[in-house]
């Protein structure tokens, strides 16, 4: 089950998600996942956007460690930042450098430590 709302303007738009899933394997009690995200992405300049997300996962994830681009410690609460900006250099072509950063509540004395990624993402269209 989820729920998604956006507010779409010309120079800017914002919108937030939240979503809850239960997930079962066999006769095995069903483990409940809860994630809440806001997002938001302005225009600087005709050729320069800067964009931001933030999701909180209210519950682990125990199949958090198997994500192969980027991993979470199944055993806390955890939180995503992702932010950027997005240049046009020239039609058709977009430079987006980011930075993704995930840090934890602690859980029962232990607390993950951050993780944080650098990317840098070329788009082309033709």
């Amino acid at each position: 089950m989820q729920g998604f709302a956006v507010c779409d303007q010309k120079r800017y738009w914002v919108g937030v998600q939240v979503t809850q899933q239960t997930r079962k394997q066999g006769s095995a009690k069903g483990v409940k996942l809860e994630i809440a995200s806001g997002f938001a992405s302005g225009k600087l300049t005709e050729k320069t956007s800067v964009f931001g997300r933030f999701d909180r996962m209210f519950d682990p994830n125990p199949d958090g460690d198997k994500t192969p681009y980027l991993p979470f410690a199944s055993s806390a609460k955890s939180n995503f930042v992702v932010a950027g900006v997005d240049f046009k250099p020239i039609e058709g072509v977009h430079l987006i450098p980011n930075l993704e950063t995930v840090f934890y509540d602690g859980a029962n004395g232990v607390k993950p430590d951050t993780d944080v990624v650098g990317r840098l993402t070329i788009y082309y269209s033709f």
